[in-house]
C-alpha cells in the first residue's frame, strides 16, 4: 500500500528507500479499490507507460489536492509503504508521486516487452511502403490515459523570455569603432578607430586600471603612473632637441613605456633604428602598444620583461637584442666617453610611494643602481657614457635635484659625482612646503639669473608652461613672501575669527564682554607679534652673517688695501654678531643656521638648482593617469669619473660611500665634528691635506666649528677622498666596511688584502 510520511530531506529519503531509480509521472489521478491490498496490474501498466515519456526527476511539490484539503503539508511526500488513513478515504494516491521503478511484476513487464516489438514492426513495415526508407518516428506528446477520473494534461513548458539586446552604443557593431573586450572586464566602445587617440588612451587606462580589486592584480601594477598628454611631450621635446639632434638613429632602451605616449612622440622624432620596449604589465599595455608594433616598417620590440630587475635586463643587453652596440673591455678610453648611439628611457613613476630594502621609495633604489652602474661601467654603461631620461613622480624630485641645502644629502651629492649635469625638464614646479624652502628673495633672485641665461642661449617657454616663480614674477606676486611671514599657521585666519564681538583699540588691543574670547585673541596677537620680532632680528643677524663671509672672503682673495684694518674691522663685527647670536631665542637659532647656510649656498653655487641652465616647464595633473598627482622628467647625462675613483676601485668607491654615509645623516653637525668621526686622526690629516676646507674663497672658513657638513662642497669631497687614499694610517678596507656594517670582519681576507 502506499501512504504519506513527512520528511525534511525528500530527495535523500526517496533515495535511501528505493535501491533502483526513482521515475516520477505527472498529473495522473488513480482510483484504488479499498478492499484490495495490491494495485492492479492495469494500474501498473499505465504507470510503467508514464514513467517513459518523462525525464528522470523527483518532485518537490505535494500533491495540490492534498494540500488544498488541508491533509499534508509543504514537507510531504508519497511513499510506496503504503498511505494513511485520510489518503485511503479521499481514495486518491495523489497528483504528483514518486513510484519505484521495481514495483511493476516479471509478468507486467513481459506484456510490455511484447507490446513494444510488435508497435516496432508496424512502424518500419510503414514507412518502407511509402518511399522505400526508414524515417525516424516523429515525437508526439501523448494524453493521460483515463484510467477513473477526470483526463488531465501535461503543463506546457513556460517560455522563456528573449535575451536582452545590448545598448548598441556601449557595444557598436559599425567598423568605425574599436571595442576592448577582456573575460575579466566589461566591454567598452571607443571613439574612432585609433585606439592611440589621446581621449581614446586615457579610456582605456581607466577601463583596465579604472577598477580596484582581482582584475587589477590580474592586469599589472595599479601603482604605476602614465604621461598621457602629447602636448607635454612634445614641448619637452622641444626643450631638448639641441641637445637630442646627436641621437637621431640610435638605438633606445623603453623600460616601461606603460601607455607609450611619451615614447612614440620620441620615437617619431629620433627616428630609431631600433626600439626596444620592456613592459612587465604587458597584459594591461598590450592594446595601447599593439598598433606600434604593427606599423609599416616598425622598428618596435615590445618584450614583456622588467627592465629594473638586472637579471631580465642583462639578457636583453646583448648582440640577440642590440647588434650594433659593442662591449668595452676595462681601461677603455671610450667608456669614459658619452655614447650617442643608445639612448635610455625608464618611467619610475609610482603613486603611493613603494618603500623597498631601506630606500624611501623603489625610484631612489633604481636611481641609486643607476649612478653605480656609472660608476662600475656595468649594466648599459659598459657601452660608454650613456643618457638617460626618467620619468618619476613629482615627489621624488626633491631628492634628485633639492632647492635647499637641508635636502642635500647623500644621494643628491651622488647624483652630483656621477651626473654633474643633470636637468629637470619638466615638472609641477612647486615650491614645496615652507619646511622645503628658503628666503623667497634667493628664488626670485635665482630666477632672474636664469631667464637671463634663456635669453643668451634663445631657450623660450611655451605659453601656458610657465613655472609658478615666474608667473609671480610676472605678476609681482608676494605669494612666496606671504608663506614665509613668522605666523603661526592660520594666525591671520583666527584673529580675524576671534575679532568678532570685540573692540580693538588702535593699539591692537581687544576688548570686550567676552573674557574668553578676548583672553584667546591676546594670547594669538602676542604670539604673532613676539615672532615678527624675532623676525626682524633674525634678518639683521643674517645680513651681519653675509657682510663677514664676503670680508673673509675678500682676505683669502688678496683684495688690495689696508689688510690689518680690514682684519680689525672683521674681528669687531664678529665679535658683535657673537653676542647678538647668544641673545636670540634657541627655537629661532635653527632656522637662523637654515636662512644662513642657504644664502652662503646660493652666492657659492653649490646647490645644481642655482646652476640650471633652464626653468622647468610646468606640467598639469591632468596630463597623467591617474590624474592625482603630476610627474617630473629628469635629463641625466653622466661624466668621467674622477681619477681617484678609477685608480682603485671599488676600494676608492667604498671608502666615498663611507664617508657619506658618516657626514650626510646629521646635515647640521659642524666639518670638525664630522671628520673627527670618521676615524682617529682623521681630523688632523684631512685638515692639513684639504686645503679648500679652510679657504673662504673655495666657501671653506677658517674655524671648521663654524662650517656645517651641508655646505661641504663636491671639490671638498674629492680633495677628501684624495687625502685619504694617500693617508698611511688609513683603516683597511675590512676595516671601513665592517664599520659601515656592510660585511663581517674577515681575518683571511684581510691578510689577502694586505
Amino acid at each position: 500500500m502506499l501512504r504519506a510520511t513527512a520528511a525534511s530531506r525528500r530527495l535523500a529519503l526517496l533515495r535511501s528507500n528505493s535501491a533502483a531509480p526513482l521515475r516520477f509521472f505527472h498529473r495522473s489521478p488513480v482510483r484504488r479499490d479499498p478492499n484490495s491490498n495490491e494495485i492492479p496490474i492495469e494500474v501498473l501498466r499505465q504507470i510503467r507507460k508514464r514513467q517513459k515519456e518523462f525525464s528522470d526527476t523527483v518532485t518537490s511539490k505535494v500533491p495540490a489536492k492534498l494540500k488544498a484539503r488541508g491533509i499534508v503539508d509543504e514537507d510531504t511526500v508519497v511513499s510506496n509503504y503504503g498511505a494513511s488513513p485520510e489518503i485511503e478515504k479521499e481514495g486518491i494516491i495523489g497528483e504528483d508521486i514518486v513510484v519505484p521503478d521495481h514495483e511493476a511484476s516479471p509478468e507486467v513487464e513481459k506484456e510490455e516487452a511484447a507490446e513494444l516489438k510488435v508497435q516496432k514492426r508496424k512502424t518500419t513495415r510503414k514507412a518502407e511502403n511509402e518511399d522505400g526508407a526508414v524515417p525516424h518516428a516523429p515525437k508526439r506528446r501523448s494524453r493521460s490515459p483515463q484510467v477513473g477520473g477526470d483526463t488531465d494534461r501535461p503543463k506546457a513548458p513556460k517560455r522563456r523570455a528573449p535575451p536582452k539586446k545590448k545598448d548598441p552604443v556601449a557595444l557598436p557593431d559599425q567598423e568605425d569603432t574599436i571595442v576592448l573586450r577582456s573575460p575579466l572586464r566589461p566591454d567598452k566602445a571607443l571613439k574612432g578607430t585609433n585606439i592611440r587617440d589621446p581621449e581614446n588612451v586615457l579610456q582605456t587606462l581607466k577601463w583596465v586600471f579604472g577598477t580596484p580589486g582581482l582584475v587589477n592584480k590580474k592586469l599589472g601594477d595599479t601603482k604605476r603612473m602614465n604621461v598621457i598628454s602629447e602636448s607635454l611631450c612634445d614641448d619637452s621635446i622641444e626643450r631638448l632637441k639641441p641637445s637630442l639632434e646627436q641621437y637621431k638613429g640610435c638605438d633606445i632602451l623603453d623600460i616601461n613605456p606603460g601607455a607609450g605616449v611619451w615614447s612614440s612622440k620620441l620615437h617619431n622624432y629620433l627616428q630609431p633604428r631600433s626600439h626596444i620596449l620592456m613592459e612587465p604589465d604587458d597584459a594591461a599595455y598590450r592594446r595601447l602598444l599593439q598598433p606600434l608594433l604593427d606599423e609599416p616598417k616598425s622598428t618596435y620590440k615590445l618584450l614583456p620583461t622588467s627592465g629594473i630587475v638586472w637579471s631580465q635586463l642583462e639578457k636583453i643587453l646583448s648582440k640577440k637584442f642590440l647588434p650594433h652596440q659593442d662591449v668595452l673591455p676595462q681601461g677603455d678610453p671610450r667608456l669614459d666617453q658619452p655614447n650617442t648611439s643608445l639612448l635610455v628611457v625608464a618611467n619610475l613613476g609610482y603613486n603611493p610611494k613603494k618603500p623597498y630594502r631601506g630606500f624611501s621609495s623603489l625610484t631612489q633604489l633604481v636611481i641609486y643602481q643607476f649612478l653605480s652602474a656609472i660608476k662600475a661601467h656595468s649594466l648599459f654603461h659598459r657601452y660608454g657614457l650613456i643618457r638617460m631620461l626618467i620619468w618619476v613622480s613629482d615627489d621624488e624630485r626633491f631628492n634628485v635635484i633639492p632647492r635647499n641645502v637641508l635636502y642635500r644629502k647623500k644621494s643628491a651629492i651622488e647624483m652630483e659625482v656621477s651626473c654633474p649635469n643633470i636637468a629637470e625638464i619638466a615638472s609641477s614646479t612647486s615650491l614645496g612646503t615652507a619646511k622645503m624652502g628658503r628666503d623667497p628673495a634667493l628664488d626670485m633672485e635665482s630666477l632672474r639669473r636664469v631667464m637671463k641665461r634663456m635669453e643668451e642661449k634663445g631657450i623660450k617657454t611655451p605659453p601656458g608652461r610657465e613655472s609658478v616663480l615666474m608667473d609671480q614674477l610676472s605678476r609681482g606676486s608676494t605669494e612666496a613672501a606671504d608663506r614665509w611671514k613668522w605666523d603661526r599657521p592660520n594666525a591671520k585666519a583666527k584673529l580675524q575669527q576671534l575679532s568678532e564681538g570685540l573692540h580693538i583699540d588702535a593699539n591692537g588691543t581687544a576688548w570686550g564682554v567676552d573674557q574668553e574670547r578676548m583672553t584667546q585673541y591676546r594670547t594669538v596677537a602676542a604670539q604673532r607679534n613676539y615672532l615678527h620680532k624675532q623676525t626682524q632680528e633674525l634678518r639683521t643677524l643674517i645680513e651681519d652673517h653675509n657682510t663677514i663671509a664676503m670680508m673673509e672672503k675678500d682676505l683669502a682673495m688678496g683684495t688690495p688695501g689696508d689688510a690689518q684694518a680690514v682684519r680689525e674691522d672683521l674681528a669687531r663685527r664678529q665679535a658683535s654678531f657673537n653676542e647678538r647670536y647668544q641673545k636670540l631665542n634657541l627655537k629661532i637659532q635653527p632656522e637662523f643656521h637654515s636662512w644662513a647656510d642657504n644664502a652662503r649656498a646660493f652666492h657659492e653655487q653649490l646647490l645644481v638648482w642655482d646652476r640650471r641652465e633652464s626653468e622647468p616647464l610646468r606640467a598639469r595633473a591632468d596630463e597623467f593617469y591617474p590624474s592625482t598627482k603630476e610627474m617630473a622628467l629628469f635629463d641625466l647625462q653622466p661624466s668621467a669619473q674622477w681619477p681617484v675613483l678609477k685608480e682603485d676601485f671599488p676600494q676608492n668607491d667604498e671608502v666615498l660611500e663611507y664617508i657619506l654615509a658618516q657626514l650626510t645623516p646629521t646635515p647640521t653637525q659642524s666639518c670638525k665634528k664630522g671628520l673627527k668621526s670618521l676615524w682617529p686622526g682623521a681630523l688632523e690629516w684631512l685638515t692639513e691635506h684639504c686645503p679648500s676646507l679652510t679657504d673662504p674663497a673655495k666657501g671653506g672658513c677658517r674655524d671648521l666649528e663654524t662650517l656645517p657638513v651641508r655646505r661641504i662642497t663636491i671639490e671638498m669631497y674629492r680633495e677628501i677622498l684624495e687625502a685619504w687614499a694617500n693617508w698611511p694610517w688609513k683603516p683597511s678596507r675590512w676595516d671601513v666596511m665592517a664599520k659601515i656594517g656592510s660585511v663581517h670582519f674577515d681575518p683571511d681576507a684581510r691578510e689577502e688584502d694586505e
